[in-house]
């Protein structure tokens, strides 16, 4: 039987492999609570004041491994990995302690290579049908291009190979942010701009040179509110 025999068409639906990121603060954990049926996986204390499942605060790459395999044979829908950016500095610690060489960039690369060990794990959580859902914070980066124009946009906080490889793992790659709207104001003899929190807090799913932000999903929006997971869930089914 050839490849070609057992081709087939149509969408297929899955579980979700997702990243949320944003500034501090935000409410990223309390959209990740509203997965179906989730355990967070916990490398910092972001859901401390969350009614959700949590492990303990995990201070070992090991113990997140350990975790990631016990949820895989549980009856958990969704793994909340809180947060990735914490986990790379596990990876970092554990790398110091083997007294890991990491000059001209090979640190970079072996976070990487390590980071990309866990999200194989991952993967076999998705295919027994279990949603990963991912948590980072946002940095600001300047992106140059290579006719030498540039700008700053948010990006998840990981290495530069790690972002990389995570961003083009997950199937969302989310941001959250505040709706800042800007209002012109005059001081002394000059008009300047200055920033209004809108009290709207939003997750896009679709990128623009200010962040980084991509979905596979043709049903969904390009923006959500952060307080409406629902809505969110359902356009994504």
């Amino acid at each position: 039987m050839g490849i070609l025999d057992e081709t087939t068409s149509g969408t297929v639906s899955g579980a979700r492999k997702t990243l949320l990121y944003g500034p501090h603060g935000i409410g990223k954990s309390t959209w990740a609570s509203n997965w179906p049926n989730p355990v967070f996986v916990c490398t910092e204390e972001g859901s401390n004041d969350l009614d959700v499942t949590r492990t303990r605060l995990l201070t070992e790459t090991s113990e997140v491994a350990m975790a990631i395999k016990e949820i895989h044979d549980s009856t958990y829908e969704t793994l909340v990995l809180d947060s990735i950016d914490w986990l790379e500095k596990l990876i970092q610690r554990d790398m110091d302690k083997e007294g890991f060489q990491d000059a001209f960039g090979r640190g970079t690369i072996e976070i990487n290579r390590r980071i990309s060990a866990i999200l194989r794990m991952l993967d076999n959580v998705v295919k027994v049908g279990k949603n990963v859902v991912i948590l980072g914070h946002a940095e600001i980066k300047t992106i140059t291009r290579p006719d030498g124009a540039s700008w700053s946009q948010y990006t998840p906080k990981l290495t530069k190979q790690a972002v990389a490889s995570v961003s083009e793992w997950v199937d969302e790659l989310l941001f959250a942010n505040n709706v800042i709207r800007t209002q012109t104001k005059e001081v002394g003899f000059k008009n300047v701009s200055v920033g209004i929190d809108s009290g709207k807090r939003v997750v896009y799913t679709e990128g623009s040179s200010t962040f980084q932000a991509k979905h596979r999903k043709a049903t969904l929006k390009p923006e959500y509110d952060l307080a409406d997971v629902s809505t969110y869930l359902s356009d994504l089914s």
